[in-house]
């Protein structure tokens, strides 16, 4: 299996089992679906911030999607019709979402029924998933899938009633500042809540004067440091005993060894941001939510296949650790 089949793999089972941070807790997709939507509905339209949430995750899964469907067409080009299939439904979905998008900015004058489309999307985006693993498309493709049921999981959440946070976009064209400007503003220090305050001996995230980006700093630095750094050897040795208890003889072994492996690499690569002075929530964040989301994915699958028990322990570890991270890291 080549790093890049195995990277798709890997997304894709994250993004079927669809684990989401959400209000200090996690939940699956499936688990999510016993809920009630609360919120959204004709009788208690979105207002305030449940709608400003709402409208940003709209822009990002709008630009996402249409971004994912421009790469998938662009690199594919084997002519298979699963890869047809993929990209037709692709550019579907995004011109749903583009309409979606469009119409939520509308909203507060001229609301609708926002659980049945929202769920119509979400159906749509997994449907996408069987065809994306059967084409041959860019690992990226598939990353960026993966966000767009991650950010429909956001969206029924908000519609639970719940608070999410929403991704960072990417992609900044069009209506960025209107629709993310009240996220950013929600998410802004108070007045007293600042550098300064902050630098002596507290924790928690801080402004930078004049540069609008808000970092982690004092004792919440330190601590997001060694949690990384706790990650980053706990990942490692459960790679190390994934390693020595594979059998050469079974492939579901060696398959799952092959996650365990590049989700070894992902975590080294993550340990960089703990020799920073600063960090930026907003870059870490999203990486660790990956993390989490393929961490549970693995664990599920090595659980239900009973494949690897000696790693289960371990990785139990890993999952709690990430759990400490997903707290700390905020913004």
């Amino acid at each position: 299996m080549t790093k890049v089949t195995s990277r798709k793999k890997r997304s894709l089972a994250a993004a079927a089992v669809a684990f989401l941070f959400v209000g200090g807790g996690f939940a699956s997709s499936a688990s999510a679906q016993r809920f009630q939507f609360r919120f959204g509905t004709p009788s208690r339209p979105l207002q305030g911030r449940s709608f400003e949430t709402m409208r940003a995750l709209s822009h990002y899964l709008g630009e996402l999607s249409e971004h994912a469907a421009a790469e998938a067409e662009q690199n594919a080009h084997h002519g298979t019709p699963g890869e047809a299939r993929a990209i037709g439904a692709m550019t579907d979905f995004a011109t749903r979402a583009s309409d979606f998008h469009e119409r939520m900015d509308n909203y507060l004058t001229s609301s609708w029924a926002l659980p049945r489309e929202v769920q119509d999307l979400d159906r749509r985006a997994h449907r996408v998933n069987a065809w994306l693993e059967v084409g041959h498309f860019d690992e990226h493709v598939v990353s960026d899938w993966y966000q767009v049921v991650d950010t429909l999981e956001r969206m029924k959440r908000v519609l639970y009633g719940q608070d999410v946070d929403v991704p960072v976009s990417r992609y900044r064209g069009g209506d960025y500042e209107q629709d993310y400007r009240p996220i950013l503003d929600y998410n802004s220090p108070t007045p007293w809540d600042t550098g300064e305050h902050h630098g002596h001996g507290g924790g928690g995230v801080v402004a930078i004067p004049g540069g609008g980006v808000i970092y982690i700093e004092g004792a919440n630095l330190n601590q997001v440091r060694s949690d990384l750094h706790a990650l980053d050897e706990q990942v490692s040795r459960a790679h190390e005993i994934a390693e020595a208890a594979m059998n050469s003889d079974s492939n579901s072994n060696q398959r799952f060894f092959q996650r365990i492996h590049g989700f070894n690499e992902r975590t080294h690569e993550l340990h960089r941001f703990s020799d920073m002075s600063q960090i930026n929530p907003q870059e870490l964040r999203p990486l660790i939510e990956g993390l989490s989301n393929e961490a549970r994915s693995v664990d599920q699958a090595l659980r239900e296949s009973h494949a690897i028990p000696e790693v289960w322990n371990e990785w139990a570890g890993v999952l709690q650790t990430i759990d400490r991270l997903m707290g700390e890291v905020r913004y």
